[in-house]
């Protein structure tokens, strides 16, 4: 009786080439959808900031490319870290106590003293508004360049 073979032929080169214009292609546009999140992230947390004098509001900056797919905001103000933590002495006419909390993406809020005038944590708000969106738009990337 004769033996059955079953041969089969895999062409990496073809794969690996596929592969490669996948990555080129998925990583530019991801970079720009980074990018663009990162910049509603930064005008979300500006319009939720409370303001006195507005400097601090003023003093937000970014998005800023720091390695591929990665993208800063920030706020060099010391006292952005108070607004942003809770960091207020005590509760009183301009704050309130609040927290601990999670938001969506898993964003937790610390107890703490926050200003009365925005709800507590601000550029934690937005970055859970935004989280959604980003992971989305990824998908959607990966599903028009890949096929599925």
């Amino acid at each position: 009786m004769a033996e059955s073979i079953v041969n089969i032929t895999f062409d990496t080169a073809r794969f690996n080439q596929r592969l490669q214009q996948f990555l080129n292609a998925t990583t530019r546009e991801a970079e720009k959808v980074v990018f663009e999140v990162a910049a509603k992230v930064l005008g979300d947390v500006q319009q939720s900031w409370p303001v006195d004098t507005g400097v601090s509001r003023a003093a937000w900056y970014g998005p800023r490319k720091m390695t591929p797919l990665a993208y800063q905001i920030g706020n060099p103000i010391r006292y952005a870290t108070t607004i942003e933590y809770g960091g207020f002495g005590g509760p009183g006419p301009g704050t309130v106590r609040f927290g601990p909390a999670t938001l969506p993406g898993n964003f937790v809020i610390n107890q703490g003293n926050y200003s009365r005038k925005v709800p507590a944590a601000p550029l934690r708000r937005a970055l859970s508004k935004n989280y959604g969106e980003l992971t989305t738009r990824v998908a959607t990337l990966h599903r028009q360049h890949w096929g599925r």
